[in-house]
């Protein structure tokens, strides 16, 4: 069986009734009117805020590694972290400490504060009893936001405080090693060690200079008495021919070579008196003599030149310059210098070494500080601030005007309602059936 709704009951019920609905809208639209008129007027501002997302990409040391930000977060995230820090606790602290508020409740500015973004324009509203107070809060409240967003994003955190105390642990290391070689280079050691090897291996090279000057010695006064020997056997060779007609002068002649070259002979003239050397008589047996002993002067100057020789092979140096003792104590003391020296280069090589590494870590901290800092400098989101301006308030007509549109539809709606509902119920208590009537069966 089909029911159909009948609504005439209803209807006739409402125009009965048409003076309940307009009571209804007068009481809710002097009350309306009277919340409105005596209700405080309040004055509002807003400020405006714009994020600037990073348009710059750094390059750092490729010695140093840089996590990108976006494994940690994406765009949603951090424009939602934005909102949040809009209207946060920590932002309402701030704001009450710049406008001097010794005391308030938590949320109470929060109350008073509305924060949209609909784009990259991040706008905050602010309600205040007159508009100098609005536009007061909401100006500190941007600058306040501005200021704790580039802090928190371009902050510098815990690690460049850690960077910072290496830096400095670094900068003591390094002052410390170079105190160390300055005080080791002021005592001098390694000067005197050097100084002492220079010493006494000049006192051991002169003594072998010695025999290397004498050896020389030896051969070229040796070759300059085989020259007057053989000079000495071409007169001999003369006279014996009679080609020679003065042998006398030619001997002495000899002689005198043989002296000026350094021989020291012992030559002794035998003439028969003072007036025949005055004539310039000499006798063969003279020339045979003093080619007697030319030849063994030369001969003991060639056996001195290679005695010399073999010592220097040898490396024995106590034929001539220094004595064998006083040799071998100047080679034990040069051992120990050498010794002395070593030890000293040794140190003066571990402190320039333990001086470079602690540099090299000292320029690595220090660079990697001022690109930390550089990085830091470019965060990835920037708030700049935009400016601030009140917001005209709605007129008194107008607000009245609205509220008691407003209040007239609700008053018309529940009275209706109430007189529907009242006519609903009196169908049931009835037994009626109100909501339609019942059509007869079709064949």
């Amino acid at each position: 069986m089909e029911q159909e709704i009948d609504l005439r009951p209803y209807l006739q019920a409402i125009f009965r009734q048409w003076w309940l609905i307009v009571a209804s809208m007068v009481v809710l639209g002097v009350v309306a009117a009277v919340w409105t008129t005596s209700s405080p007027r309040q004055a509002q501002a807003r400020g405006d805020l714009l994020l600037v997302a990073q348009s710059t990409q750094l390059s750092l040391d490729p010695r140093f590694t840089e996590r990108d930000s976006s494994m940690l977060t994406n765009a949603v995230n951090q424009r939602q972290a934005l909102l949040d820090l809009a209207s946060s606790s920590a932002l309402e602290a701030r704001v009450a400490q710049a406008l001097g508020l010794s005391s308030y409740h938590d949320g109470e500015l929060l109350a008073k504060i509305k924060v949209t973004a609909t784009s990259d324009l991040l706008r905050i509203g602010a309600t205040a009893a007159t508009d100098e107070e609005a536009l007061r809060l909401a100006e500190t409240w941007t600058h306040s936001y501005e200021a704790l967003v580039n802090e928190l994003y371009s902050g510098t955190g815990a690690a460049t405080q850690s960077l910072e105390i290496q830096l400095t642990s670094a900068q003591q290391r390094y002052d410390e090693i170079q105190t160390a070689l300055t005080a080791f280079y002021a005592t001098g050691e390694l000067v005197q060690a050097n100084q002492q090897v220079k010493r006494l291996e000049g006192l051991l090279q002169g003594g072998t200079d010695a025999q290397i000057r004498l050896y020389n010695g030896y051969l070229v006064r040796a070759q300059d008495l085989n020259l007057i020997l053989e000079d000495a056997r071409a007169l001999q060779a003369q006279n014996e021919t009679g080609v020679a007609p003065d042998l006398a002068a030619s001997l002495t002649a000899l002689v005198v070579r043989t002296r000026l070259a350094g021989g020291g002979l012992p030559v002794q003239l035998n003439f028969g008196s003072a007036e025949s050397f005055a004539q310039g008589q000499a006798t063969t047996t003279d020339l045979t003599r003093f080619l007697t002993v030319l030849a063994g002067q030369r001969d003991r100057m060639v056996a001195q030149a290679n005695t010399l020789a073999h010592d220097l092979a040898a490396g024995d140096g106590s034929a001539v310059g220094l004595p064998p003792d006083l040799r071998a104590r100047y080679e034990a003391d040069l051992a120990t210098a050498r010794g002395a020296l070593a030890r000293a280069t040794g140190n003066e090589s571990a402190l320039l070494q333990r001086r470079e590494v602690a540099l090299s870590s000292l320029k690595v901290l220090q660079s990697k500080r001022d690109e930390g800092q550089i990085a830091q400098a470019a965060s990835a989101v920037s708030v700049r601030f935009v400016g601030v301006a009140t917001v005209a308030a709605k007129s008194l007509a107008s607000s009245l005007g609205l509220n008691l549109v407003v209040a007239a539809l609700i008053g018309f709606f529940l009275a209706t309602g109430w007189i529907v509902g009242r006519e609903f119920v009196r169908h049931l208590s009835s037994g009626r059936e109100p909501a339609g009537s019942a059509s007869p069966p079709r064949d």
